[in-house]
This record gives structure tokens, sequence and C-alpha cells, in this order.
């Protein structure tokens, strides 16, 4: 999976296409009547949320829509298995369907509290997008083959794009209004810690040994200057 330069097109496409018809549901919950259906079907008596906090989420969600295929066919050249397609694409799943989900019924209008959560969404996409363009320059170039990369936002923690995806999916969620919400940015941590830190972590122990070793030894893992 790590370091294989196999373009793997396949995949990526089944992700993409696997988000937009996210995107489409979303987009009924929201906007077509989907939300106000389903609270029908069941009898929960609730109300499709304020229409302009229903827009910036959507919003939200193509945003990071765009950021996806940009990092999928501009920035990450590894080989994506199709095992590991499908997990991102439950991953999608999960985040944009349980923000809608949990995000569709809220009826606060949009107020200055919002400031803090889409602030957070905008920094965490920055980290997580732009962390992957610095690797990328860096990789790009023939007299860099080889070599970790420690510069840029990464000296600031190893997983910086990780720690990124956790800040803008904590914001995304925040700004349902519903602490409900809070279960995806808990389960992308856990799935950091505990899966793709060690995960990755192992590969580059292997790949770099000394070089590795000693960036561990002096950078944080996920969060900077905390852990």
């Amino acid at each position: 999976m790590y370091g294989n330069e196999k373009k793997s097109n396949g995949s990526r496409f089944l992700i993409i296409l696997s988000n937009t018809m996210i995107l489409i549901v979303v987009g009924w919950l929201y906007f077509g009547g989907g939300g106000q259906w389903i609270s029908d079907l069941f009898n929960l008596g609730l109300v499709v949320a304020n229409i302009q906090r229903l827009v910036l989420l959507f919003s939200c969600g193509i945003i990071y829509y765009i950021r996806l295929i940009y990092m999928l066919f501009g920035l990450l050249k590894r080989e994506i298995k199709w095992g590991e397609s499908i997990g991102v694409i439950f991953a999608l799943a999960f985040y944009q369907l349980g923000i809608a989900i949990t995000g569709v019924y809220q009826p606060f209008a949009l107020d200055i509290i919002d400031i803090l959560p889409i602030s957070m969404f905008i920094l965490g996409s920055y980290l997580n997008t732009y962390s992957e363009y610095q690797r990328f320059q860096f990789k790009k170039s023939p007299e860099n083959k080889g070599k970790l990369y420690t510069k840029g936002l990464f000296k600031y923690a190893q997983h910086i794009n990780y720690f990124g995806e956790f800040i803008w999916i904590f914001g995304f969620a925040l700004i349902t209004r519903n602490p409900w919400s809070l279960i995806m940015p808990l389960a992308c941590t856990l799935n950091f810690i505990f899966f793709h830190i060690p995960m990755l972590d192992k590969y580059l122990a292997k790949k770099y040994g000394d070089e590795y070793e000693e960036w561990n030894e002096n950078t944080k893992k996920f969060i900077p200057l905390i852990y």
C-alpha cells in the first residue's frame, strides 16, 4: 500500500463515484424533501433545519469533495488497493451521511457562534491538503528520492495531515449544533491513533531507519506540542 506508485485509477474513480452518490443523497436529505420524508415515515415529529445551515453544511461537503479529487488525482501517487478504497468509501459515507442526519433537523439560524466551527473546518482543510501538497513537491524532485520528508507542516507533527482531517471533521460536526455529531470526530481520532498511525509508523521505521527514529524522537505524532 505505502510506497507503491502504481496509479490504480479504477479504485480512485470508485471512491469519487461513491462520494458523488453520497452527496446526491445528502442533497436529497437537505433540499429534496428526504429529511422530512424520513421524519414523517417514522413519526419523529421533526422539521427540516434552517435553510442557511443546510446550505453551509452542503457547501462544506462540496469543498471536501473537491479536495478529495485533488488529493486522489493530483497529490497521492501511491497505489490505492481495492480493499483500501472500500474502507475509504465507508468512512466517507459515515462522515458525510452522519453529519447530514445529525444536522438536517437542527432549527438554529447561523450566528456568531458558527464562526468557530467554520474556522476549524477551514484550518483543518488547510492543514490536511497543504501538508500533502508540501510533501508532494518534495517527493517529485529526483534529488529527494528515498528521503523522508520532515519539513513544512510536518515539522510540527509527524501526521499533521491526519490532525488536519480531525480538525475539519470536528468543525464540520460542530456546525450541526447536534452533540450526536461528535461521534464522527471521535471515531476519526480513534481510527488514526489505534490503526492508521501505528501502521504507517511501522512502515516508515522499516523504510527510513535511523532517519525516521531521529524524527520520531523530536516530533510529536498527531497533535503539535501535545501528542
